[in-house]
């Protein structure tokens, strides 16, 4: 009797695992819908949106280069050079920070400059102090 108590249990429990086993493929999630055109659309101006921001992240990458190499063509100094890459404004070429440091604001015609151009003025001017001070040890003034 014992070993027909121990054969109906594990029939049972055979039983309940089919039974679970056959529920549990039920809860599988469904296959994914194919994608609308709405959706490909998305991915392609996601995509073309990507692409756009590599472009500018190389143009960036080329504008810092050549920031650099003109700084180091002139002053020979890439400590000095490498702050004044990291921090100049974009727009801020090598050629208009040496203006805008040996000319005074009066002959920049700063008092007619936009909002925009008096910013630019004045973080390249910020961005002298900070690199002269960092790589001199002079404090800012």
């Amino acid at each position: 009797m014992k070993r027909t108590g121990r054969t109906f249990v594990m029939l049972v429990a055979l039983l309940m695992l089919l039974s679970n086993h056959s529920s549990a493929q039920g809860d599988k999630p469904a296959p994914p819908k194919p994608p609308t055109l709405e959706d490909m659309d998305s991915v392609r101006g996601l995509e073309a949106l990507q692409a756009k921001s590599e472009q500018a992240l190389a143009l960036l990458a080329q504008i810092s280069r050549e920031k650099r190499t003109d700084c180091v063509s002139a002053f020979g100094d890439p400590t000095f050079c490498d702050c004044l890459r990291d921090n100049l404004p974009v727009a801020v070429s090598f050629l208009s920070y040496v203006q805008m440091v040996t000319t005074s604001k009066e002959k920049l015609g700063y008092a007619k400059l936009s909002t925009e151009q008096k910013v630019l003025v004045d973080n390249t001017l910020a961005a002298r102090e900070v690199c002269v001070s960092k790589h001199l040890g002079v404090p800012k003034q």
